[in-house]
């Protein structure tokens, strides 16, 4: 309880830091936010850049986007949610790592349980194309470490409820270089998976191999029996 208090005492402090800097066009503590447009039409943001320093001065940081966009809306059944919070091509800079992503949504949702439209969560955060690159491994940052932990916990012993694409790649590049597409590798995973289960079915001595054909379908379905004695 104390961590999380001190934690959100210095979120409200860094925030306000951020705010002052920002209306007095100033770098103050250590921290500047600067915005080029602010447009309350769109309810958007351009040209934001914030720096700043912390644990007296060990730790510096920066963070710079081109826009951040806000979409309020009232919930209703199909869609309960009110507020959806879309930050594009993020890239932070630290002193321990370096972050770049393409985009990253969050959706805040009124009430899901009782909409029944998500487990209990809250919230819903996407990210698009996240690159983390960290200087040195044994200065990895506390959040990254959990977040593998999370991540590979989740996969080996997590409920998994739907997952559409799922795959890891290390790669010597800089941030933000576009992946190769995952399609070609599976298409070329699935044609080699089909090749060892052909062969695979013709090593037993004991089965044989039967294709049966029917009026009603059009495609031929294959099955392995085995002799009985």
């Amino acid at each position: 309880m104390a961590e999380f208090i001190s934690f959100g005492y210095r979120i409200i402090w860094i925030s306000l830091l951020a705010l002052v800097s920002y209306i007095f066009r100033r770098r103050l503590a250590g921290h500047l936010l600067s915005i080029q447009r602010i447009s309350l039409g769109t309810l958007s943001l351009h040209g934001v850049e914030y720096s700043g320093t912390l644990y007296s001065n060990a730790y510096a940081f920066t963070f710079t986007t081109p826009m951040v966009t806000l979409r309020l809306q009232i919930p209703s059944s199909s869609e309960p949610l009110w507020l959806t919070l879309t930050v594009y091509s993020i890239f932070f800079t630290s002193t321990t790592c370096d972050i770049s992503t393409a985009k990253l949504k969050v959706v805040l949702w009124f009430f899901p349980l009782l909409q029944r439209r998500t487990a209990g969560p809250w919230a819903d955060v996407a990210l698009e194309d996240l690159v983390i690159k960290v200087h040195s491994s044994t200065q990895t940052p506390y959040w990254i470490q959990k977040l593998r932990q999370n991540v590979v916990g989740a996969v080996l012993a997590g409920e998994i409820l739907r997952v559409d694409d799922f795959w890891t790649s290390i790669r010597f590049a800089n941030l933000s270089e576009p992946m190769a597409n995952p399609q070609d590798q599976s298409s070329a995973s699935d044609d080699e998976r089909r090749k060892t289960s052909w062969r695979a079915t013709r090593l037993p001595a004991k089965m044989t191999f039967h294709r049966s054909h029917t009026a009603e379908a059009r495609s031929s379905h294959s099955k392995l029996t085995t002799p009985t004695r």
